[in-house]
Parts: C-alpha cells; structure tokens; sequence
C-alpha cells in the first residue's frame, strides 16, 4: 500500500516517500527539520538565528516566520524584513483634521489653523466653540461650526445685519399690513394689529377686526366689548354702538355703567 497516496491527512509537510510496509516524510524544506518520527517533521525557529534577519521583531509561525515593526510611527517595508518610517499624513486621512500635516521620522505634528488648538498630545487640532467665549459677539443666536461659527436671528422677526453679527429688527407691516385686517404696528422683533373702526374690536386670531356680539356693547375707553351686569341690558341701541353704560331691568337699581350692580326690586 502506497500511504503517500491513501493518507487523507498527510503528516509530510515535504515529499512523503514510500517504502515497504511504510513510508517517510523528506523534511528538506523550508521551515522544517528532521524529527526522530519519521512520519512527521519538527518545525524550525527562523527567528533563533540572528532575529531572521527582521530589523525588529521576529515572530516564529508553523514551517515559516514573518517580522513586525512594532516601534511607533513605522511599518513593515517592501522586503518583509526591515521598518520604514510610517507617514501618518498620508496613512491617516483625519490626522491634523483642522490644520496641517508635518511628516518626521517615526511620528508627525500638527500645526493646527484659526479656530483651532492643539490637543494636549499634539496628535490632532480640536475645533474651538467660539460660542462660549462672548456668545461669539453674535447679538442673539449663535451656533458653532467646525473651523468657523455663525450668528443667527429668530425667524420672521429679525435678520442677520451685513456686519454678520447684529440682528435687525423686521418690518412685518410692509408685507401685507403683516396679515392685519386694518392697521398695522410695528414692534421689536414683533408687530401688532389694531382695528381703527369705531365699535370694532380684534377677534382671537389677534388680526382680523369685528363688532361686538350680541348682548355685549362697545367700551370706548376699553377698547373692548363688554357684557352688562346681571339684572341690566344695554341701552338704546345697536349692540355695537359706543354706549359705556347698561341700564338696570325694571325693578332693580343700580348704575352698572360705573360698575355699581343693579340690586332689589324698587
């Protein structure tokens, strides 16, 4: 039987070599030397002799070994044996993200931008939040950016000056009355809606202007409708009419008008 034919896992990592009744492994290759088994082969230690030839460290592997450049700041060079210096900017695309990149023999520095510092293990440029320092000099918002911060404003009511920092107050009238019914006032970073007809008041939307109700009146020194106390009724009058004042229902006294109820029956 031919065991360098039959064997499904073959022990030889070389040429096996039938003989009668057995067989051998030839352990004349690389990596391997002869064991007193002759069925199998010892691995050999490349890194016991002179390091295997790596510059740095040497790390045995089954039937081979392989070097490793563990020194900071460079790597394994094209002959697999010996270290190159590594260069960290091209390797590392973030490295100084925020300034600029100086390669050296074995490490790198960072010489970091405006609006940016260097960290503390001079590896990378840290953004600086130019919001924590004075607001930025912004006016009202601010919001930080990476390399850079803007200034902003609340929107509709105020837009960011030509300085960038300042915030000028918008108009609101100039578009449309700003959506009032009648008149229009401008405020600081607002407006308001007033209703210049007489007997007219705003309804709840705060723009749209209309009359008082039914079983209210208008109150002229108010500017507002107003309802008439218990046991009285509005003057003569359309409901919306300028009358500041409701009369008592028969049977009762009072002067409601001056906020005096209207009490007892006569």
């Amino acid at each position: 039987i031919d065991e360098c034919v039959t064997l499904k896992n073959m022990p030889c990592p070389g040429r096996c070599i039938n003989i009668p009744g057995s067989y051998r492994c030839n352990c004349s290759v690389a990596g391997y030397v002869e064991s007193r088994n002759p069925h199998s082969c010892n691995d050999f230690d490349e890194c016991s002799i002179n390091n295997g030839g790596c510059s740095d460290r040497c790390e045995n592997i089954h039937g081979s070994y392989k070097c490793r450049c563990e020194r900071r700041g460079y790597k394994l060079a094209a002959d697999q044996h010996s270290c190159e210096d590594l260069n960290e900017c091209e390797r590392y695309r973030k490295a100084c993200s925020g300034g600029k990149c100086f390669n050296t023999v074995g490490s790198y520095y960072c010489k970091c931008t405006k609006s940016f510092v260097l960290s503390e293990d001079k590896s990378q440029c840290i953004d600086i939040n130019e919001c924590e320092s004075n607001n930025g000099g912004c006016s009202m918002g601010c919001v930080n950016l990476f390399g850079s911060f803007k200034c902003t404003c609340p929107k509709d009511a105020y837009t960011i000056a030509a300085d960038g920092f300042s915030c000028l107050d918008v108009d609101e009238c100039e578009n449309n009355k700003g959506g009032c019914d009648e008149k229009c006032i401008n405020t600081i970073g607002s407006f308001k809606c007033l209703c210049e007809t007489f007997g007219k008041v705003l309804s709840e939307d705060g723009k749209t202007c209309q009359f008082c109700t039914e079983n209210t009146y208008f109150n002229s020194a108010k500017k507002s409708c107003t309802s008439c106390p218990k046991h009285s009724y509005i003057a003569e009058g359309s409901p919306h009419l300028s009358v500041d004042e409701c009369i008592c229902n028969n049977g009762f006294a009072g002067n409601p008008g001056k906020a005096v109820t209207c009490e007892g029956k006569n």
